[in-house]
């Protein structure tokens, strides 16, 4: 729910609406109804919260092979509306000097959280953990803020922190620019890995010219970090 909503926000739209599908074993089964139950309390309360309302979806269920169920696999399709298509952002870095901005990330998790992530799953061969806990309130305030910037012009590039982390956005970034780069400086003795490749809330922006917070100030979002240098959207 909330990756499609960061993902239609980062392109400077409004997200109107999603459909699901929504993929669960036997029903008859009191833990897979759990799992049914969790994920559509968890949707409903991300739609009300979000304005983001279902319009559509299917279910599947009886998934199962010799009695073994598939794992619960909700998968949310978001889409939204963009009001004039030339301020539309993309990921790609677009100048040398430009200074990068992690928005969103809570004041009591800036050591980064590794459930769930890609890190924990193929470097240290781990498949545990929670995904990182969503304050979903702030979410749509930074979601926002981060639509307000793109529509002033202040945000030349930006692109959401996924399951792979902060370096793995930063490098979609860099590839989609094709010939430009970013220098990220991690501080000595601090979260290492749990910083650079956390699952967390947030969208990374690029803005133009050297950092300067006093934008994000003035219309109430959080900023922390910094470094230099699809619209319709499934998940």
């Amino acid at each position: 729910m909330v990756e499609t909503w960061r993902n239609i926000t980062a392109v400077g739209a409004t997200p109107l609406a999603i459909t699901n599908n929504l993929n669960f074993g036997n029903p008859q089964k009191p833990e897979i109804m759990g799992q049914i139950v969790g994920c559509v309390a968890g949707m409903g309360a991300a739609c009300r919260a979000l304005d983001y309302p279902v319009v559509s979806g299917n279910v599947s269920l009886y998934n199962e092979t010799e009695g073994q169920a598939i794992l619960p696999t909700p998968v949310i399709g978001g889409v939204g509306l963009i009001d004039d298509v030339h301020k539309l952002c993309t990921p790609s870095l677009k100048a040398a000097g430009d200074a990068l901005v992690v928005l969103g990330q809570p004041a009591d998790r800036r050591d980064g959280w590794l459930g769930a992530s890609l890190y924990l799953r193929e470097i240290a061969g781990r498949e545990e953990g929670a995904p990182p806990p969503l304050d979903l309130a702030a979410e749509r305030r930074t979601g926002d803020l981060v639509r307000g910037l793109i529509d002033d012009g202040a945000v030349s590039a930006c692109h959401d922190v996924g399951d792979g982390g902060l370096l793995v956005a930063i490098a979609e970034m860099a590839l989609a620019a094709r010939g430009l780069g970013a220098r990220v400086e991690v501080p000595a003795g601090g979260p290492g890995a749990r910083l650079v490749f956390r699952r967390g809330p947030g969208p990374l922006r690029g803005r133009h010219g050297r950092c300067r917070p006093r934008p994000v100030r003035r219309r109430g979002g959080r900023g922390a970090g910094d470094g230099r240098r699809r619209h319709d959207d499934r998940r």
